[in-house]
This record gives structure tokens, C-alpha cells and sequence, in this order.
């Protein structure tokens, strides 16, 4: 597949080293209902964004534009109201349902 890369792309060969590409794994963070995390957590600096699983490259830097505006103003941006971390809280009425063996 490489090499059809650089077939369609020729002036991208040079970035890599020999014939091969190397490989990377990693950890992709998600959150139980599969949209990030963007939320000041203890409501003074410890700011967090995460939870962007695969979309963290695309949708990251717009989040955090977003972001910076609310280091900046001190409100958080209305359209990052959904993205709190208080979405995850489980309340007191809440079963918890496990399988027995």
C-alpha cells in the first residue's frame, strides 16, 4: 500500500526512510459515551480535553480554540457546555447491573 502511496505521490518517498514506514501504537482515549472530555476539573486551572479517540487530530485543535477563548474570558464557551465532565456523573439512582458466572 506504501508503495502505492508513493507511486501517486512520488515527492513523499523522501520523508521516509528505505521502502518501509514504521508502525505506532498507542492508547486512544474514549469516554463511556464517546465524546471527549473538555472541562476545568477542580473549577480553579486544571483544565482537560480528552477523550477524542481517532477525531483527536481533527477535532482537537478547533476544541481548542475554544478553549483558549475561556482561558482568556473566564466563561466557558456555550458550545463547550456539552463537552463537561459533570455529563458522566452517575447520581444515586443509578444500578449497577454485572453478570454473574
Amino acid at each position: 500500500m506504501t508503495h502505492k502511496a508513493f507511486k501517486a505521490i512520488p515527492a513523499i518517498k523522501h520523508v521516509f526512510e528505505g521502502d518501509q514506514v514504521g508502525s505506532w501504537a498507542g492508547i486512544m482515549p474514549f469516554t463511556e459515551d464517546g465524546s471527549p472530555i473538555v472541562d476545568n476539573l477542580d473549577g480553579k486551572g486544571l483544565y482537560v480535553a480528552t477523550g477524542f479517540g481517532p477525531e483527536g487530530m481533527t477535532t482537537g485543535p478547533g476544541s481548542m480554540m475554544f478553549v483558549a477563548d475561556w482561558l482568556k474570558g473566564g466563561e466557558r464557551p456555550a458550545i463547550l457546555k456539552a463537552y463537561s465532565v459533570d455529563r458522566l456523573k452517575k447520581d444515586d439512582k443509578t444500578t449497577t447491573t454485572t453478570k454473574e458466572n
